[in-house]
Parts: C-alpha cells; sequence; structure tokens
C-alpha cells in the first residue's frame, strides 16, 4: 500500500485506512511505538498492561525464583 507524507502544522504525518487500525486492534488514540532500522520505519502496535497480563495461562505463568537472602540493606 502506497501513501502520501502529509504537512499538519508544524509536523508531518500519514494516514492509516480504518481496514488497517481493524485489523491491528488499534483506534484513535492508540500508542504505537516508532522505530528506524535499516532504512525503514518501523510502526508497532504499543500493548498495554492489561493486554500483556490478559495472555499469561497456567502453561505460561513463570514461577517466583528465590534468589536467596537478603544481603546488604536490601529491604523489600
Amino acid at each position: 500500500m502506497t501513501v502520501k507524507i502529509n504537512k499538519w502544522g508544524n509536523s508531518y504525518g500519514i494516514r492509516l485506512s480504518k481496514q488497517i487500525l481493524k485489523s491491528l486492534n488499534l483506534q484513535e488514540n492508540s500508542e504505537i511505538d516508532i522505530e528506524i532500522r535499516d532504512g525503514k520505519i518501523i510502526l508497532t502496535p504499543k500493548k498495554s498492561l492489561q493486554s500483556l497480563l490478559s495472555q499469561i495461562t497456567p502453561q505460561n505463568v513463570h514461577h517466583e525464583v528465590d534468589f536467596g537472602d537478603m544481603q546488604g540493606k536490601e529491604m523489600l
């Protein structure tokens, strides 16, 4: 898909179609990460804590790790 870069105030932007947003489960004001890699602009949906926590299952949960007794002036 080809889109044009447009001037918006003092910045520039691109428009994302409703179909693209829907396919990524994004909506107005959704946050995304923007990264430049190998001369490409990478837009990645930023997952919310709630979304990440909802993916925890009994099969993939990490159990508590025992790091041993406290040392020095540690407080828990």
